[in-house]
């Protein structure tokens, strides 16, 4: 243990070991470490800066994690490793330079650092890690470096703020809930060699009007595009071979899902979003009053109108046998449902929250009687 002038501390060998003064303002890293050992300064709230002595190579894990008071660090240009969570939920941090010899951005580096408003990443940079901006929601813009090969999931989850990024091309896959609650974004280009899109990528980025998924893509994950309420059309490239479940869920504004012809398992009609054979309807855009489903359809798919709460009337074709879970979940303006005599199977929670809904159904038919066990109200033809 040793005794500065201000605050007592603890080292070993050239590692310095943790802060115990947790009601130190200024402090200064005495000369001659190398190292910042994990949670060295985790929880000093009244910590408000830091000087670090060039020389020093690694931050260990959460080094200042709840530093809540410390708003600027310079990071010496010896440092070539910042630990996981090294600045987890300094919530006072405005700014920070990156030095050039880091090659990782660890998961959550600056998670919960609502405050910042900007950063410099060097191009020495390759992997941006899970959740390591997320929570970052004063941070406008970010650029990329085109070093940067794979950007995790979560990673710039919650940034409200952010309103224009760029990708670089080095990317190919779009992780899980990468962009989640980005609702300031407004426009987002993908570039070419992107393949997949994660589950909840775009998830509730609100302000998203324009998004163009280039040609490689091949796979978009289930609520991938969720609550981007202000995205009205969305082309599916021709190499698209699987679309996760509600995909589009509560896009509110969304009236056209439209397929490359070239497209081997996915077509689209009137821009509703079929199987190539044009036997299940897999997806309703949700800002959609209605439409024509055209006489060959023989299932409408899982979760395919799930929360189109602009839905009013709908007439199913003589075709349609079968209606998938949740098919119809919380279609509240659904007032009429007009199903066929060949309906045979109708699965859990398909007609469920449908406060509005009135079935018109064939006497003595299936339908019928799933609107008598299910207290649904019908009318018969």
């Amino acid at each position: 243990m040793f005794f500065g002038r201000k605050a007592k501390y603890e080292t070993r060998s050239n590692v310095f070991v943790k802060l115990l003064d947790k009601k130190v303002k200024e402090f200064t890293v005495p000369e001659g470490i190398k190292e910042i050992e994990t949670k060295a300064f985790s929880g000093c709230s009244l910590l408000k800066s830091i000087v670090i002595p060039a020389g020093v190579e690694c931050m260990g894990e959460r080094a200042f994690a709840g530093c809540v008071s410390l708003d600027s660090v310079d990071i010496p240009l010896t440092v070539t490793r910042l630990g996981e969570g090294v600045f987890d939920n300094c919530t006072s941090l405005r700014s920070i330079v990156i030095p050039a010899g880091a090659t990782v951005i660890e998961d959550e580096l600056f998670y919960g650092c609502c405050s910042l408003e900007s950063i410099e990443i060097p191009a020495s940079v390759t992997s941006i890690g899970e959740g390591a901006f997320a929570g970052c929601d004063s941070l406008e813009s970010i650029e990329i470096p085109a070093s940067v090969t794979s950007i995790g999931e979560g990673a710039f989850a919650n940034c409200e703020s952010l309103e224009t990024l760029k990708i670089p091309d080095s990317i190919t896959s779009i992780e899980a809930e990468a962009f989640y609650d980005c609702s300031s974004l407004r426009s987002l280009t993908l570039p070419d060699g992107v393949t997949s899109i994660g589950k909840g990528a775009f998830k509730a980025c609100s302000s998203l009007s324009k998004l163009e998924l280039p040609a490689s893509v091949t796979s978009i994950g289930g609520g991938a595009f969720e609550g981007c309420s202000s995205l009205s059309s969305l082309k599916i490239p021709a190499g698209v071979t699987s679309i996760g479940d509600l995909a589009f869920l509560d896009c509110s504004s969304l009236t056209s899902i439209e397929v490359a012809e070239n497209n081997p398992k996915y077509c689209s009609i009137d821009g509703v979003l079929f199987t190539k054979d044009q036997r299940i309807l897999l997806a309703f855009p949700p800002g959609r009053k209605g439409c024509s489903i055209p006489d060959g359809v023989t299932d409408i798919g899982d979760a395919a109108f799930f929360r189109c709460s602009s839905l009013s009337t709908l007439k199913l074709p003589a075709s349609v046998t079968g209606i998938g879970k949740w098919a119809f979940f919380d279609c509240s303006s659904l007032a009429l449902l007009e199903l066929p005599a060949n309906v045979i199977s109708i699965e859990d929670f398909a007609l469920e929250d449908c406060s509005q809904l009135t079935l018109k159904v064939h006497k003595d038919s299936y339908a019928e009687e799933y609107a008598k066990e299910n207290e649904i109200k019908y009318e018969t033809f």
